[in-house]
């Protein structure tokens, strides 16, 4: 085993944790410590890249910690605590760990031997392992050949379960000071609580469906509302915070401009409610489809936030022999960002435009267009029930460059612009 333990010196790692999640999936902690069994990563990352993202989440998160790295858990445990890297050089009073690196309830039963030792002279492990294992056995009973035999390395020590928290909530505490009413001091203050989150969304391998946004503000008598709850509902699952930012910014300024903030902000949380599984890969720095992919999410849920959910749609095909009915509306994400053109043009007419062809000549409103290239006829006919007609579509590209959709009602009908081509 490989052991890396994070003793925490500022703060607590109750919500920490789930960050170490993109590192390695054996994880325990208790309420001064997270323990990382890194054996089975070692090809996808080093030791010492792994600490340097670990310090990014020390800053993001505002806490402090030490790091121990040893074979076994109490070893590493010890060393984070007490600043060493040798275990003979560890103190006595390391015994505690050995004897309950994880559930801490269990470190009384070492306490009497602790003492005992500490008054016999005994100050270091290297004292402790010096000292005959039959003696240990016959003063100390079960516990001291126990802890003499953990110290040697010679006893395993299996990890609990350990169970994620059903929702993943940041809150921050805003000082008086800051006078933070308007939208961008809120962006300001959001930035942090938004990426602690992302960053224990991507630790689960998930991606936030819903969010909402607490606001408080101080309690004046004049306040109607100190305290404002706002919900956003994503089409698509974000996971990046600078995208949900942006998210956020679209759909705050809307709500705000219609009801301002009557008191500086005190308190903000954000609680991911809903959440979906996200497929977390490496980046890929040859092909930057995930990233795209990602850019088009954020930019539809903004647009949506701007002008109305029903305003942004993806044109979806549906098999269908008349041109108006081949398609439909539809709200999901397309799974292929680079869909090849149709043949069909993407443009089309609301009410086609007559045109009247003479040779290879299409005239409109007194000025003509000249013929250079066409394709068909690609014939269409209506359905039997409904309306019935018959039509000759044409693929014609004029001189001037513009490639048309025209159509010809019947064989000897007039010629109608239907469509145009990007």
């Amino acid at each position: 085993m490989n052991i890396i333990c994070l003793f925490f010196t500022k703060g607590t790692p109750l919500e920490f944790f789930e960050c170490c999640y993109s590192f390695t999936p054996r994880i325990y902690f208790n309420s001064e410590a997270i323990f990382l069994d890194i054996e089975g990563c070692q090809k996808l990352y080093s030791t010492e890249t792994l600490i340097k993202r670990l310090r990014i989440f020390e800053r993001r998160f505002g806490v402090s910690f030490r790091i121990g790295i040893a074979s076994d858990t109490p070893t590493a445990l010890a060393f984070a605590r007490f600043e060493e890297t040798r275990k003979a050089d560890l103190p006595i009073e390391a015994l505690l760990d050995y004897a309950s690196p994880l559930n801490k309830e269990h470190i009384s039963e070492a306490l009497p031997m602790l003492s005992l030792l500490q008054r016999l002279g005994v100050e270091n492990l290297s004292a402790f392992l010096a000292l005959p294992s039959q003696s240990l056995s016959s003063r100390f009973q079960r516990l001291g050949l126990h802890l003499h035999q953990r110290v040697q390395g010679l006893s395993a020590l299996p990890w609990p379960s350990l169970k994620k928290p059903l929702r993943i909530r940041e809150e921050i505490v805003i000082d008086e000071s800051q006078n933070a009413q308007s939208l961008e001091p809120l962006l300001f203050l959001l930035k942090n609580p938004l990426q602690r989150a992302c960053s224990r969304l991507r630790g689960r391998m998930e991606r936030t469906q819903c969010l909402n946004l607490r606001i408080e503000t101080e309690k004046y008598s004049t306040v109607k509302r100190p305290v404002l709850d706002l919900s956003f509902y994503f089409s698509t699952p974000q996971g990046c915070s600078f995208f949900i930012l942006q998210i956020l910014k679209e759909k705050l300024a809307h709500h705000l401009q219609r009801t301002p903030l009557e008191a500086p902000i005190i308190h903000l949380s954000i609680e991911c409610t809903e959440t979906s599984p996200a497929q977390i890969s490496q980046q890929n720095l040859f092909n930057e489809k995930e990233e795209k992919k990602e850019k088009i999410e954020s930019l539809l849920e903004r647009l949506k936030a701007k002008l109305g959910s029903q305003k942004v749609f993806q044109a979806s095909l549906i098999a269908s022999y008349i041109p108006e009915r081949s398609w439909t509306r539809v709200q999901s994400l397309p799974s292929d960002i680079d869909t090849p053109l149709p043949k069909r043009p993407i443009r089309l007419l609301k009410n086609p435009i007559p045109l009247e062809r003479v040779n290879n000549l299409l005239i409109f409103k007194g000025s003509s267009m000249k013929i250079v290239d066409e394709e068909g006829p690609e014939r269409l006919q209506g359905y039997w029930w409904q309306e019935l007609f018959h039509r000759d579509y044409y693929t014609t590209t004029v001189q001037s460059g513009e490639t048309l959709w025209i159509y010809q009602q019947d064989a000897s009908g007039p010629y109608y612009l239907h469509g145009l081509f990007d």
